[in-house]
């Protein structure tokens, strides 16, 4: 555990994409966001608002998902609340709770009969400290917000034994909301980051990502199948970062606590 290597088999750089909101009423689109991503072997880390997936046909749909392969789940609250939040464990570790109790977790997020969620997404971005503890309390290893220009790995924190929240690279968007929908600017953001030897971690929303334009399929072209980049789930990457960097005494305290 000395020398494991900062990015799995010593690659170049790293390429991690998350997807916000999956729910019943964009189930559609995350499945086709889904199958396009899967398409250009790139790994989709979707975060599930729970509490809005009242149909059974949608969870059935998320595990056909996940069963197809290159699909890791994460939680995204159960009602999509603004802070403060009237019920902070419901939110937080009900949500991870819901998607055990409701999915078949695979290798990647299982040990045994043990699932785990690794990462939750914070609606709207925003947060707070009770947000931040109850994250430590329902074991998570980190939080994503919502802002950009963010391409490195975030700090862990001793105190709650978990990383500390981290925002994205750059959002794969839509011209008439938001994210970039300039092929240059998202090819661009992307060279720098590899050239920097960092992660490029893409935002997305399927709800209004745009397949009828050509710089949606251009970028991901783009940034897939490159011998030199570790393509990894979110949750994954900072599994293999919290291994890499805790040695033998580390990984035993992690098992204790799950």
């Amino acid at each position: 555990f000395i020398n494991i290597c900062e990015y799995y088999d010593n690659r170049r750089a790293v390429v991690t994409i998350t997807a916000d909101d999956w729910a019943d009423y964009c189930n559609e689109k995350f499945v086709e966001a889904c199958q396009n991503f899967r398409s250009f072997n790139l790994w989709y880390s979707v975060a599930i608002i729970t509490g809005w997936v009242w149909n059974q046909n949608t969870w059935d749909d998320i595990q056909t998902q996940l069963d197809n392969g290159l699909i890791e789940p994460l939680a995204h609250s159960r009602t999509h609340p603004n802070i403060p939040y009237i019920d902070v464990e419901g939110e937080v570790a009900g949500s991870k709770q819901d998607i055990i109790n409701n999915l078949n977790l695979l290798n990647h997020n299982r040990s045994g009969v043990n699932e785990y969620v690794y990462a939750w997404v914070a609606p709207f971005g925003e947060y707070d400290d009770a947000i931040d503890t109850m994250i430590s309390n329902a074991k998570y290893l980190v939080s994503r917000l919502f802002s950009y220009n963010e391409n490195y790995f975030s700090d862990w924190n001793s105190d709650l034994n978990k990383f500390d929240p981290i925002d994205g690279t750059i959002e794969l968007g839509n011209s008439y909301y938001w994210g970039s929908a300039d092929i240059d600017d998202l090819n661009n953001t992307f060279d720098n980051v590899v050239d920097s030897n960092k992660i490029y971690h893409l935002i997305t929303h399927p709800n209004i990502l745009d397949w009828n334009e050509d710089f949606t399929w251009h970028h991901l072209e783009y940034i897939s199948n490159r011998k030199d980049i570790w393509y990894v789930g979110f949750g994954h990457l900072y599994l293999y970062h919290f291994v890499s960097n805790s040695g033998q005494d580390g990984i035993l305290k992690m098992v204790e606590n799950n």
